[in-house]
């Protein structure tokens, strides 16, 4: 997921957020006004943040093989 900033000025380094396997992308947006995302890129920040899938049948129980 990719969120742009809301500044015309933006800071040459971006963030890019990997939440643990357990817990979905929107973690740290979840509430409003309370949002970690809405405050970075009222800031000028690009933010990158990965989705991971859920695993089921079709992945098995094998070991994690993610491709980013």
């Amino acid at each position: 997921m990719q969120y742009d900033p809301k500044t015309e000025k933006v800071p040459k380094t971006q963030l890019f957020i990997t939440p643990p396997l357990i817990n979905k992308y929107y973690i740290l947006d979840l509430r409003e006004n309370n949002s970690f995302i809405e405050w970075a890129t009222d800031q000028g920040h690009t933010v990158f943040v990965i989705s991971w899938i859920n695993r089921d049948a079709k992945l098995g129980n094998g070991p994690l093989n993610y491709n980013i």
